[in-house]
């Protein structure tokens, strides 16, 4: 009987336990079905970057893809002319103050005229230095809804208001009037004494500060004259200056990227293009050029090609100045 009390009284516990881990696993079930998910809320797309589009027309082609580069657009000439340094440019496409896409470099198209005054020499260049990208219009552009024709709007009559009756007003009648002779009593005028004039006190002026003599556009004498190449810019760095900088900016950026050598080739084909046009001081800006390219090769191990151009010009420039 003991034995048989015992065995019924474990059935009983292990029943009672079962029972309660059951209910412990409907309730955390329970919980779990009753909780809320969190709501995602997909971010707001971001605007993409835009350019304008510059005004390079009418200008001259060697200042046209500076104006290109620096606002970040590739360019590629067509036509029958080519891409030299006094060519003007007549027609881009897209037209100026279009607004694209910024997709990395996007692609102009230039067409040029030939400046007839001026000779060409060497090898043109109808391409940007680094390669263009598509041009892309915004959505708001490319997919404008076509309007429809306004409403005819008919003209409303303004209402027409009386002009006031004029008032006639009699002229006064002018009168005479007798003058009356005022008696004249003579004065006699107070002597004037002259006063000693004030003693003038010398100011010693203050020579002004000389000031430091500086060359600018306006004052730089052409090294020889080329006809019908375009005039040094004014407010611009003199071709030696302009070396000056890019041998310092070299030394900042030592690491050849696509950036750093677009910037040093646009650098590069200014000066050539300046002291062949006889800029002042031309045959020292192409030494130091020269030098600086030998500085690219070791930095970079790229620049030969442009270093025996630069060499040439210089060898031209050097002849047509002495």
């Amino acid at each position: 009987m003991v034995k048989f009390a015992t065995v019924l009284l474990r059935g009983v516990i292990a029943t009672f336990t079962g029972l309660l881990v059951a209910g412990g696993t409907l309730t955390l079930a329970a919980d779990r079905a009753t909780g809320q998910r969190p709501t995602l809320v997909p971010a707001a797309p971001s605007e993409p970057a835009t350019l304008t589009v510059p005004d390079v027309s009418g200008q001259a082609y060697v200042f046209a893809k500076g104006v290109l580069q620096d606002q970040g657009f590739a360019w590629h000439v067509s036509g029958p002319v080519q891409g030299y340094a006094a060519n003007t440019v007549v027609a881009q496409r897209p037209t100026a103050g279009t607004v694209v896409l910024d997709t990395g470099a996007p692609l102009l198209t230039l067409t040029l005229v030939t400046n007839p005054s001026y000779v060409e020499r060497g090898t043109p260049e109808n391409d940007a230095p680094y390669d263009g990208t598509a041009i892309k219009l915004p959505a708001h552009v490319a997919q404008r809804p076509q309007t429809s024709a306004a409403p005819r709007l008919e003209p409303v009559p303004a209402p027409v208001t009386p002009a006031p009756k004029a008032t006639l007003t009699p002229a006064p009648t002018p009168t005479t009037a007798t003058p009356t002779p005022a008696a004249l009593t003579p004065t006699a005028a107070a002597p004037v004494t002259p006063s000693a004039p004030a003693a003038k006190t010398p100011v010693a002026k203050t020579p002004a500060a000389p000031t430091p003599a500086k060359a600018t556009a306006g004052t730089r004498t052409p090294d020889f004259a080329v006809a019908g190449a375009p005039k040094e810019p004014a407010r611009s760095k003199s071709l030696s200056d302009r070396v000056a900088a890019l041998a310092a900016w070299l030394e900042r950026h030592r690491d050849p990227t696509a950036a750093n050598l677009n910037h040093w080739l646009y650098e590069h084909a200014y000066v050539v293009a300046g002291a062949r046009f006889g800029w002042w001081h031309g045959v020292e800006a192409l030494q130091a050029l020269i030098q600086v390219d030998k500085r690219a090769e070791s930095l970079w191990g790229v620049g030969s090609q442009s270093r025996t151009a630069a060499e040439k010009a210089l060898a031209e420039v050097r002849s047509r100045s002495s």
